[in-house]
């Protein structure tokens, strides 16, 4: 068997053509795994880009509320400072005959609301003596 050159040349040509055939399908093959893995990569982020927009917006939300919180608390200490602050009423009477009518009046009421205060307990009393002696007589006749 003689060895053909020409042979041999167009089996390496064949086998370089192979060769350049299986590398460029490596190379599309890597450039798509690649692409698939931009595109994972890039959702990924835009999922990572929304999630921090959703805590930014919670945390705005949140600080409006701790403003306005704040706010109101400032509000009612201010107020109740204020209150501390001002001078206390005064029951300056213009004379001694306002002074007694009001007095007067004042005691009226007084004697109006005791007077109702007692009615109502005595009421209560009377209620509860009742309800005593309606136990007393169910007790009596259940032991009879």
């Amino acid at each position: 068997m003689r060895f053909d050159g020409r042979k041999f040349l167009s089996m390496s040509e064949e086998f370089k053509i192979n060769a350049a055939n299986a590398a460029e399908a490596m190379v599309r093959i890597a450039s798509y795994d690649l692409l698939n893995a931009r595109r994972d990569a890039v959702s990924v982020m835009a999922k990572a880009v929304a999630e921090l927009e959703t805590l930014a917006a919670r945390r705005a939300e949140t600080d409006a509320r701790v403003k306005a919180n704040l706010r109101q608390m400032a509000e009612r200490r201010d107020g109740l400072k204020n209150l501390l602050d001002s001078p206390e009423p005064s029951f300056d009477f213009p004379n001694d005959e306002a002074r007694k009518s009001a007095a007067a009046s004042m005691d009226a009421e007084t004697a109006r609301l005791r007077k109702l205060g007692a009615d109502y307990l005595a009421g209560l009393l009377a209620d509860l003596d009742a309800e005593r002696a309606l136990v007393n007589a169910k007790s009596k006749d259940a032991t009879a």
